[in-house]
C-alpha cells in the first residue's frame, strides 16, 4: 500500500485516495409535523355527520325523482300529489341539512389545512450525515 503525504502543499485539484471507507450518507429531511392526540382524534372522527346525511338524502331524492319521471313520462299532467309532496320533502330536507352542515365547523378540514400549510412552509433540506464509530 502506497502512502500519500501532502505536507505544506496547496492542492488545486481533487485527489483520489484509495481504500478509504466513507460512512457519509446524503439524505433529505423535512421538519416533522407534531400531531397531537386531539388532532389525531379530529382526523379519525372525520367530517360532520350532516355531510353524510346530505349526500344520502340528495341521492334518495334523485332516485325518487327518477322513479316519478319514469311513472309519468308520457303525460306530465298526471303527477300524483303524494309524489310531489315526497319530492318537496326530500329536496327541502336536503337543503336544510346542507345549510346546517355549511355552518358547522369541520375540525378535520382545519387540521388537514394546518398540516398542509406546515409542509408547504418547510421545504425538504438535503444534509450529509456522517456516522462516527
Amino acid at each position: 500500500m502506497s502512502q500519500l503525504n501532502f505536507t505544506n502543499q496547496v492542492l488545486n485539484e481533487p485527489q483520489f485516495i484509495p481504500n478509504v471507507i466513507d460512512s457519509s450518507r446524503i439524505g433529505a429531511w423535512q421538519a416533522q409535523y407534531l400531531l397531537s392526540h386531539v388532532e389525531f382524534e379530529r382526523i379519525k372522527r372525520g367530517s360532520p355527520k350532516t355531510k353524510g346525511i346530505t349526500i344520502s338524502l340528495s341521492l334518495m331524492t334523485l332516485g325518487f325523482a327518477l322513479n316519478v319521471i319514469a311513472k309519468v313520462y308520457p303525460d306530465y299532467d298526471k303527477i300524483p300529489a303524494g309524489d310531489l309532496v315526497g319530492l318537496s320533502c326530500g329536496i327541502g330536507l336536503t337543503v336544510i341539512f346542507f345549510i346546517i352542515g355549511f355552518f358547522i365547523k369541520d375540525e378535520k378540514k382545519l387540521v388537514m389545512k394546518n398540516i398542509e400549510a406546515h409542509f408547504e412552509a418547510s421545504a425538504p433540506q438535503t444534509q450529509i450525515n456522517t456516522e462516527q464509530s
